[in-house]
């Protein structure tokens, strides 16, 4: 039998943000998350990176006209995300932290309902090549490739079926007439698990 996704509950509180400069990107992410993983969609590739003791890792150096070719950025750990995106030309963005109890020094939040999706990635296991001791590069046999930071890595099942993860919180809200929708969702965390996928 499937398995159905369960709704849960937690408290949770967005800063959305009009308009974000080129030049602020980095200042933005780091401002408001000192450890957690990005995801960036350029025009021409996905690069997986690391925000780590407030500072942004990648792979390579990446080059200085970086944010005209930038399209979204997501970067996020297990409590919140900094979700960047152009529109029209110019980027905005939204912080969403969430908590599993209410805050009580004067913090906004608000009771919202969730389900956790968890989407398989492509590649698996037996695909992985190290790059250095920072990243690994994952594949599969039709071409498709990525590199994620090597603590994502289960070194111990990478000959075994394993496969990857990209865990999300998809958030829930009632219209007028108390018919559900998703309204907002976050990236929470990327799984290396064993099995077959």
């Amino acid at each position: 039998m499937k398995k159905v996704y369960e709704i849960k509950e937690t408290f949770s509180k967005i800063e959305k943000w009009d308009e974000v400069k080129p030049s602020d990107i980095e200042k933005r992410i780091l401002e408001n998350l000192k450890n957690g993983y990005m995801v960036c969609w350029l025009c021409n590739e996905v690069l997986f990176g690391r925000v780590r003791e407030g500072k942004i890792e990648f792979y390579h150096e990446l080059q200085s006209d970086f944010p005209k070719y930038l399209l979204r950025i997501r970067a996020f750990n297990s409590q919140k995300e900094i979700h960047i995106w152009k529109s029209q030309g110019q980027f905005k963005g939204r912080i969403r932290e969430d908590k599993d109890i209410e805050a009580g020094d004067g913090e906004t939040l608000k009771k919202v309902e969730y389900i956790e999706a968890h989407q398989i990635m492509y590649g698996n296991g037996k695909n992985v090549r190290k790059i250095n001791e920072e990243f690994y590069e994952i594949y599969d046999s039709r071409g498709i490739k990525y590199i994620l930071p090597s603590e994502l890595i289960r070194e111990n099942i990478l000959s075994k079926d394993s496969y990857f993860v990209l865990v999300t919180r998809n958030y829930i809200d009632y219209n007028e007439i108390g018919q559900a929708g998703f309204i907002d969702s976050r990236f929470v965390k990327i799984e290396h698990k064993e099995g077959e996928s």
